[in-house]
């Protein structure tokens, strides 16, 4: 059974994994049973971009974030190895970065309030 919108939503309040419900697969899987239908819930699929970012923006973070995910994958049509692997070793950098102390680890909340600070400059 496919859920609604609104299941989805109530398992990410709980905490639950909803990746699933993400991915291409499964919006292809929802597609085939009716092609004429969104995939967050049962009603036709809005053609208007500020009424489908109104409604992504009352997703769940969880499912926000899912989406986002399905969304710039499917901008990635071609795969550029070298950006791919430039990529893995700059995250294995700051991995390293971290463990050994290097890095000066701050909370998001402190890092958000220092980007606005300089941003208003």
């Amino acid at each position: 059974m496919i859920p609604t919108a609104d299941e989805i939503a109530e398992k990410a309040a709980r905490g639950e994994d909803v990746s699933p419900y993400f991915t291409n697969e499964f919006v292809r899987h929802r597609k085939s049973l009716n092609p004429s239908y969104a995939m967050y819930d049962n009603k036709p699929m809005k053609s208007d971009p500020a009424e489908l970012l109104r409604d992504a923006l009352s997703l769940p973070s969880e499912a926000r974030a899912a989406l986002i995910d399905s969304l710039l994958e499917s901008m990635d049509v071609e795969v550029d190895d070298d950006a791919q692997e430039a990529w893995r070793e700059e995250i294995c950098r700051r991995l390293r970065q971290i463990d050994s102390g290097a890095a000066r680890m701050i909370p998001w909340d402190d890092a958000r309030r220092e980007l606005r600070t300089r941003l208003k400059r």
